[in-house]
């Protein structure tokens, strides 16, 4: 494991002669190494030295004690899970959600409030993966052949696989879970003489059925014969039979081969308790009339159509149906949601550049009065061509509440994108169109509160969407990546009486000249981080009048100076500046920030001095500190932190030239943080007494720091719980061990002169070092 031995002494011996029974497997220590890690409890450790499995005498084909305990040792809802893998075959390639959704059909996941099961088995894949009971292969997963043995001989009277003919006579009577994976010699009197073990749950079946003579007759059998299936995986058919309806425990059904089927019966209405149907290659042409019926339904797939979870481009999950007219040049997918009038979430289209204008026409779109959430998706590459013929047949229900237009051709929004025609909506999001203008007329989107606005390089104006005579009730606005972008009537937001998120990103020909926003909570104005250096945030930093305004974010490549002359900010309670490759000096116009916690400024590669604005009488509150990669910041008159009675966090990474003119830490320091930021040789260990609040500290390449003397630890810093100190090479003592051996969390590792400490040390675990914040985002929002 990656603690140090010293501080489990007892434990080291126990773990030695634990290792001298694990016969040299890795495999073995992997998976045991984990189940002691877990428990450093020196009863645990004992107690699976002192079993009696260690004793049994062992045949070479029989599993090893150490791969018996590990299971042994597993809760009981992980072995169950793993213990179910061996229906698999060996060399099985698994995918972790699919498998996930088995165990939950298999009833193997527990509920946690309102998790889906199925996200709560990926997380119990997870915990296996971790103790290595799986094995990640270029992203599929596999059992090691020992713990496949391990798991086929812990199910063995539930868990078969039939992998020839003459394996039919020897299935157990009881046989819950069931595998047939035979190539050749399997008739249809040997899938039929299946219907004797009533005890069946699970059915993985690799032989199709649509070249089998009356496979019909067959899958009547199963379903009359098999009341407790749970999991029905058939390679191929012909049809569903109506009998189907009888499996009411059934909660997985898989097709995965291409077949005939091109209608569900509608006695598939009745499995209320199914939850996931695969028919990824079947051409279903309609569904039945009460299909709403299967509410428990959580994923249904079929050629060009998916229903099911998702997650958007923003990170954002939502639930639905996809239909991609791509891999569907038959308009399959627009017929099957013709009768789901009862469509709710979120429906999407994509590459509607290969529908036909009578496709589009069967989706009868206007008539999912309960549909949330329209996504319309066209082809990157399209040039406008097909988007009039189809558009009128795509326009959403009056209620649809979110609107998403993606790669959009037109040079014009959609006829039917007026207030008048969408009244409800209250979410539009603009990605990567060829918009030229937006203009939606005299009447304003009543109801309107989230715009987003996202790569649309030929659009030079918004004067007529972003204005509050259109937009009466907008909340957040974000406009990104608009190259061309000119007009942004930002003067006018003063009558914006709700806006409180604007976020303005790589808009860099923007001429707007000052922000007067009184709502406005959060600002971001700044460039795309992995984008053009030239592509900023227009001219207006100089110019905001925000007095609700709590967030701001400034990043800019042309931005050389910070003038806070014309800045009303009184409820501002966080200042990041980042990537500002060209400011050279933070202005000083007096004003005091009395609400300011956070202060952070990142990469800011020209900036010198910050010593006029960083000061205890304009920056009262200021309750965190972080500057990082500021290469030239050369001066730090540091003596002043001890002035800020509020500072909790102080983090100083990366600032290699900083000429430290004294360093005094305020007595309520919690968190300090130093990396590679020039020589703070003569503040150390002197600035660390009388912290006895310090909870956490990390020293990192700071050289010619000699000692820290071993009894601070103990006295001065009896509150701390996490230590790091790492890459420090000139560094010759801080104690012994014992004199650390209180703090809960330590890491040291790569300092080459210290004495007294056996390297690496790692105890406990680290909290991830915090990352700056960037102007790219999962969610357009965070």
């Amino acid at each position: 494991g990656s603690e140090s031995s010293d501080c489990f002494p007892e434990l080291e011996l126990i773990g030695r002669h634990i290792l001298c029974k694990l016969k040299g497997s890795p495999l073995a220590a992997k998976t045991l190494g984990r189940i002691l890690r877990d428990d450093l409890r020196k009863s645990h450790w004992n107690s699976i030295l002192e079993n009696e499995l260690w004793e049994l005498d062992q045949e070479t084909t029989e599993i090893l004690p150490a791969l018996r305990l590990s299971y042994m040792y597993l809760p009981f809802h992980l072995k169950r899970c793993f213990s179910f893998c061996a229906v698999y075959p060996k060399d099985k390639e698994f995918e972790k959600s699919h498998l996930a959704e088995i165990w939950a059909a298999e009833g193997f996941v527990k509920r946690q409030g309102v998790i889906p099961v199925q996200d709560i088995g990926c997380r119990y894949f997870d915990e296996l993966l971790n103790r290595s009971f799986f094995q990640e292969v270029q992203g599929k997963y596999l059992i090691h052949d020992l713990l496949h043995d391990m798991a086929q001989k812990v199910s063995e009277d539930d868990c078969f696989i039939v992998t020839k003919k003459n394996d039919f006579k020897r299935i157990p009577q009881n046989v819950r879970h069931l595998s047939v994976f035979c190539s050749t010699g399997i008739n249809n009197s040997s899938l039929l003489s299946l219907g004797q073990y009533k005890k069946l749950r699970t059915l993985l079946c690799n032989k199709g059925l649509a070249n089998k003579k009356n496979p019909a007759s067959l899958m009547e059998d199963w379903c009359t014969e098999f009341p407790r299936m749970r999991v029905m995986v058939c390679a191929s058919a012909n049809e569903l039979p109506t009998s189907i309806g009888n499996l009411k425990h059934l909660r997985y059904l898989e097709i995965p081969g291409a077949c005939s089927i091109t209608s569900l019966p509608v006695t598939i209405c009745r499995l209320h308790n199914l939850q996931v149907l695969y028919v990824i290659k079947c051409k279903l042409e309609s569904l039945p009339s009460d299909f709403s019926m299967l509410v428990n339904l959580w994923r249904f797939e079929s050629q060009g159509f998916k229903y099911g979870p998702n997650m958007g481009r923003y990170g954002e999950h939502f639930y639905g149906v996809n239909v991609d007219a791509d891999s569907d040049m038959r308009g399959l997918g627009c017929r099957l949601i013709k009768n789901m009038k009862q469509l709710r979430g979120h429906l999407e289209i994509s590459n509607i550049d290969r529908l036909s204008k009578d496709h589009a026409a069967e989706a009868e779109l206007k008539n999912k009065e309960y549909l949330d959430k329209l996504t319309l998706q066209w082809h990157h590459s399209v040039v406008h061509k097909n988007e009039i013929k189809v558009l009128p047949y795509l326009q959403p229900p009056t209620g649809v509440k979110s609107l998403l237009l993606h790669y959009y051709p037109g040079v014009s929004p959609p006829i039917w994108f007026q207030p008048q025609s969408l009244p409800s909506l209250t979410s539009v999001s603009f990605l990567h169109c060829q918009l030229v203008d937006i203009n939606i007329g005299s009447i304003g989107f009543s109801s309107l509160t989230d715009l987003i606005i996202d790569g649309c390089h030929r659009l030079s104006s918004l004067e007529q969407l972003v204005h509050p005579t259109y937009l009466p009730v907008i909340k957040k606005i974000a406009i990104m990546n608009c190259q061309y972008l000119i007009s942004v009537p930002t003067e006018s937001f003063g009558d914006f009486r709700c806006l409180e998120i604007f976020k303005l990103v790589a808009c860099g020909k923007i001429n707007s000249q000052g922000l007067v926003a009184p709502s406005l909570k959060k600002l971001v104005l700044g460039k795309d981080t992995f984008g053009p250096i030239d592509q900023s945030c227009g001219n207006f930093t100089d110019n905001i009048q925000c007095c609700s305004l709590t967030y701001l974010f400034l990043s800019s490549s042309r931005l050389t100076s910070i003038q806070q002359q014309m800045w009303n900010l009184p409820a501002l309670q966080e200042l990041r500046i980042s990537c500002c490759r060209s400011l050279t000096s933070i202005g000083n116009s007096g004003q005091v920030f009395t609400s300011l916690t956070s202060l952070t400024i990142y990469q800011c590669e020209e900036l010198s001095t910050i010593d006029g604005f960083l000061e205890e009488k304009y920056l009262p509150a200021l309750e965190s500190i972080t500057f990082v990669w500021c290469n030239k910041l050369l001066s730090m008159h540091a003596e002043m932190f001890g002035r800020f009675s509020s500072l909790k966090d102080l983090n100083v990474c990366r600032c290699s030239r900083i000429n430290w003119g004294g360093l005094v830490l305020p007595l309520a320091l919690q968190g300090l943080n130093l990396e590679a930021c020039g020589d703070i040789s003569s503040f150390i260990p002197s600035c660390l007494e009388n912290l006895q609040s310090l909870v956490s500290l990390k020293i990192r390449s700071c050289s010619y720091i000699k000692s820290i003397p071993g009894h601070l630890w103990r006295t001065t810093l009896s509150s701390l719980q996490e230590l790091e100190i790492r890459y420090c090479w000139d560094l010759v003592s801080i104690g012994g061990a014992d004199d650390i051996s209180e703090i809960q969390n330590v890491w040291i590792e790569d300092c080459t002169n210290l004495k007294g400490i056996e390297q690496p040390v790692r105890i406990g675990c680290f909290s991830k070092k915090q990352e700056p914040v960037k102007t790219s985002s999962n969610s357009v929002w965070s």
